[in-house]
């Protein structure tokens, strides 16, 4: 989620494209997925903000602000200042009878039934922050002047991977399991394998790591091809492409 490298044989800094469509209606909710999706990495952001140790956070924060990239928002749904780099208002998207205008100017989302309209409005601070509202169950949580998630990010259901080691332009990474299936010995566990520690998770658990120490997961309780599987582990984390600075480089210097 959020921006990207783009291909190898073609970078470009641009938003991710996961839902592409011809139609207004589909763009529309593309748009809305988008928005949704800044919002829930927002509050990820936040979180990690509350809980997580100082070394960590200035590590992210720290690369944020040495190359001024953008936050993650919603494709330019979020208004940002010129700090962190202005980009053109977004052109706005003629609404279906059942879609709303994702991109209208007042910058309002209509989301599902009995749900709160989030806002993300801007502000002339240096951080990127905003106002949204999430709704969970029949309570509505707002936040004020809150910063803005870094710039990519991603989400999955089940992951797993073999031990590996991956490169960022930050030191750390985070990640945060949001579900977890009540299934016995599910697996879907993380693993540190330098230091021999199992993070044996659960739902609401968030890991902090450096992805250049070898690291993985266990298999999940599912069957590959089982496109609805019994056990569920729903997540999302901050990684970036060792890529994006360079393509942001070249993106701000075309521009």
């Amino acid at each position: 989620m959020g921006y990207s490298a783009g291909a190898r044989n073609k970078p470009r800094f641009d938003w991710v494209q996961n839902l592409r469509s011809k139609t207004e209606h589909g763009r529309s909710r593309a748009a809305l997925s988008d928005l949704n999706s800044s919002i829930a990495f927002a509050l990820f952001w936040r979180m990690a903000q509350k809980h997580l140790l100082p070394e960590i956070l200035d590590d992210f924060t720290n690369y944020m602000s040495s190359t001024e990239i953008k936050r993650m928002d919603a494709n330019g749904q979020i208004r940002v200042n010129s700090k962190n780099g202005v980009h053109p208002n977004p052109t706005p998207v003629n609404p279906t009878n059942d879609v709303p205008n994702s991109l209208a100017e007042d910058h309002y989302i209509k989301p599902e039934k009995g749900c709160p309209r989030p806002r993300i409005i801007e502000h002339t601070k240096n951080e990127l922050t905003g106002t949204y509202s999430i709704k969970i169950k029949d309570n509505v949580f707002t936040f004020a002047d809150a910063e803005l998630a870094p710039p990519a990010g991603v989400m999955g259901e089940n992951y797993s991977r073999a031990i590996h080691d991956e490169h960022q332009p930050h030191k750390w990474a985070i990640s945060w399991t949001i579900s977890r299936g009540n299934v016995d010995n599910a697996g879907c566990n993380f693993y540190l394998a330098r230091y021999g520690v199992r993070v044996q998770m659960d739902a609401d658990t968030m890991v902090a790591w450096r992805p250049d120490d070898l690291h993985g997961t266990s298999l999940p309780k599912a069957e590959p091809d089982d496109k609805d599987p019994i056990f569920k582990q729903r997540g999302m984390a901050f990684v970036t492409s060792p890529r994006l600075p360079g393509v942001w480089k070249d993106y701000i210097g075309d521009n």
